[in-house]
């Protein structure tokens, strides 16, 4: 499969389904995907034609995380400024990617994901995936549940 190509960005205007404002931090560095971008980026990283996380294949090396220790439990959902108690080996100023389901996703810093995660979980229904493009750490995110593993080996270079 090749690497996804298209428009990458759409407004913050048009994707925003909960009633919550986008914060002015989150605006700045975070950048809402394209549908049709989101929806390769997805397809790409996780070889597969489902578009949600619970319908992914059993052989997708999201289960695999998902069967690590969690790091984060339901009840534990982060409010708006709670830090990500997870550590990744990312500057703060590299661009990460969070995939909610396949036409939905967001490239930002990690700075701003690490500080403001729960911003990012709240409009995708606390399902997600964060990613770097060239590293192979992840972090899986499924019903309040959070997990750090590692992804499959393809590498994005756009």
């Amino acid at each position: 499969m090749e690497e996804p190509s298209g428009p990458l960005y759409r407004d913050w205007s048009a994707q925003i389904e909960s009633a919550r404002p986008v914060p002015r931090d989150v605006a700045k560095e975070a950048r809402p995907l394209s549908e049709n971008y989101a929806r390769q980026l997805w397809r790409w990283l996780l070889c597969t034609k489902q578009d949600v996380i619970p319908l992914l294949e059993k052989t997708c090396w999201v289960w695999r995380v998902r069967d690590s220790q969690p790091f984060s439990e339901p009840g534990q959902s982060p409010r708006d400024n709670d830090p990500l108690p997870v550590r990744m080996p990312w500057a703060d100023d590299e661009r990460v990617f969070f995939l909610g389901r396949a036409d939905q996703g967001y490239e930002t810093t990690w700075r701003i994901f690490r500080t403001r995660w729960g911003v990012f979980l709240n409009w995708t229904f606390e399902d997600g995936i964060l990613f770097h493009p060239l590293d192979r750490e992840a972090l899986v995110f499924f019903e309040g549940w959070g997990w750090l593993g590692r992804r499959s080996a393809r590498r994005l270079t756009r």
